[in-house]
């Protein structure tokens, strides 16, 4: 069996449970991605095996707050920010996450 959402899949159930906790209801939410299309600082080898992938998908989440669902994406991580990846700085907790680069 293979596994298709990986680390996003553990960080995503970790975020649901802990706001379950706190009586926020939460939705899982899946983002296709192509690997080639990504602009990312790889090297040009990774680049050239990340052109042969196919569509993988990235697990998220949405959560109800305020009457709304908004976007949450947990695996945003900061360090991430230094091969170009999105990453949110600040998060107020009540709006939606930007998605994406």
């Amino acid at each position: 069996m293979i596994r298709v959402f990986s680390m996003s899949y553990d960080v995503t159930n970790i975020f649901n449970r802990m706001a379950a906790m706190l009586e926020i209801q939460t939705r899982y939410v899946t983002c296709p991605i192509l690997w080639a299309e990504q602009k990312l600082d790889f090297p040009k080898d990774v680049l050239a095996l990340a052109s042969k992938l196919p569509t993988v998908y990235h697990l998220a989440s949405q959560a109800f707050i305020d009457g709304k669902w908004i976007f949450v994406d947990a695996t945003y991580d900061l360090p991430l920010e230094k091969i170009g990846a999105h990453v949110t700085r600040s998060w107020d907790g009540v709006g939606a996450m930007p998605f994406g680069n």
